[in-house]
């Protein structure tokens, strides 16, 4: 799958080999009781962005999940509200980024340091607030993201941005 012209290189031989030693097979007992954790996500998503980042520096393993831009059922049904990212973990869903990079962060020993609560990068936030959504919109209207593979998701962002 390219993007943009860009080439994607073949998988290393030694990849191939354990890719075709996995097709077919059944997972395993231990694999089967294994629970990880499910991201639901956009990928336009800034708050989404912030969650994934979490497992990948504490190198959690988890499902990541694309939620299409007009699937309203499925968040709605979790967490009463159609808002991402979600985290399904354990049998609940958590819907603020926060939250879920506070509680993926509290497994194992904590490596996040406290916010630094900057108000002039909270200001400068606020003074270019729609500078940066003149700038990102058109882009993120245009753009191969997951959650837009229709034309109704794509639809609906458009209509609500």
């Amino acid at each position: 799958y390219c993007r943009h012209g860009e080439r994607s290189l073949p998988p290393p031989a030694d990849s191939i080999a354990v890719m075709a030693s996995e097709w077919g097979r059944a997972a395993t007992d231990e694999e089967l009781k294994q629970s990880v954790p499910t991201l639901h996500v956009y990928d336009h998503c800034p708050f989404c962005v912030r969650a994934r980042m979490i497992f990948g520096l504490k190198k959690i393993p988890f499902k990541l999940n694309f939620l299409m831009n007009d699937d309203v059922v499925t968040p709605t049904r979790m967490t009463g509200k159609k808002v991402l990212p979600i985290l399904e973990l354990e049998g609940a869903a958590m819907s603020e980024s926060l939250d879920i990079v506070a509680k993926i962060d509290a497994i194992g020993a904590p490596i996040l340091a406290k916010a630094a609560e900057r108000k002039d990068i909270d200001q400068w936030l606020t003074d270019n607030k729609e500078l940066i959504r003149k700038v990102t919109r058109p882009r993120d209207a245009r753009a191969l993201f997951p959650e837009f593979a229709t034309k109704a998701a794509r639809a609906m962002w458009v209509k609500n941005h």
